[in-house]
């Protein structure tokens, strides 16, 4: 098991400083305004913003976890044309 995921996300060679910062920041920033909007149109008896804070924290996480993964991995698995 510790192998696989070795070989998926490839921890030794990769570099922290070469992760783009920017582009997280800016979904993040994105994903606040969009929960902001939320919390403002919703009536008292909803609870929209408490399912799209749960939606965002889902697909934050799966976006890192993708992000992190090595795309020579995932290379291995191309079909031939």
């Amino acid at each position: 098991m510790f192998n696989l995921l070795s070989m998926i996300f490839n921890f030794k060679n990769y570099d922290l400083k070469k992760y783009n910062f920017a582009m997280l920041t800016v979904v993040i920033t994105l994903m606040s305004v969009g929960a902001y909007l939320i919390r403002l149109v919703q009536a008292e008896d909803e609870n929209l913003f408490q399912k799209h804070l749960m939606g965002l924290a889902m697909g934050l996480v799966i976006a890192i976890i993708v992000s992190l993964i090595d795309y020579h991995f995932i290379c291995k698995f191309y079909i031939i044309l």
